[in-house]
């Protein structure tokens, strides 16, 4: 069984909540080990479409930084960007109280460099896993070879029916 964003047990079926965007939900269902859209279910004609119209959904830099600017702005510590996936900042993935309340079971530190490291796994104990990236938190610090193992950590706490902290 899968939770919903709203709180509802769905039976394999999860559907993300898109009341702030205009774009229609894509539920996935899966079979396996194997993840289907609705989407993919659709005439190859359409996919002939895409392949050859690759940019036709992309949005321009300048449509991102106006989405980016015009967004509320969050007053929370932690979002449910994803079903069961937070993003969080430093305060909250410190705060064991709140991570116990929201359920978190999994915390992903995107910069356990040298330069600013508080989180492991003594901190959060047998309750929580613990993954820190080897990251500095600098401009110029590139992050790309951490991207496919922190995916996976996000992946097999979500698979495990797990609640994620990204911070």
């Amino acid at each position: 069984m899968l939770s919903s964003p709203s709180g509802k047990l769905q039976s394999g079926v999860s559907t993300y909540n898109t009341e702030m965007t205009d774009r229609k939900p894509i539920s996935v269902v899966r079979t396996g080990e194997k993840y289907v859209t609705e989407d993919s279910k659709q005439t190859d004609t359409k996919e002939e479409e895409e392949q050859t119209c690759s940019t036709c959904d992309t949005p321009t830099l300048q449509e991102l930084e106006e989405l980016l600017h015009s967004a509320p702005r969050s007053c929370h510590h932690a979002d449910e960007v994803w079903p069961n996936l937070f993003l969080g900042d430093m305060f909250m993935s410190h705060d064991k109280f709140g991570l116990w309340q929201l359920g978190i079971t999994h915390v992903l530190n995107a910069s356990h460099g040298k330069l600013c490291c508080k989180g492991n796994d003594d901190f959060y104990g047998t309750t929580v896993k613990y993954y820190g990236v080897p990251a500095n938190d600098l401009p110029t610090f590139d992050l790309s070879p951490f991207f496919y193992p922190a995916a996976e950590f996000i992946h097999l706490a979500l698979l495990s029916g797990g609640i994620a902290d990204v911070f």
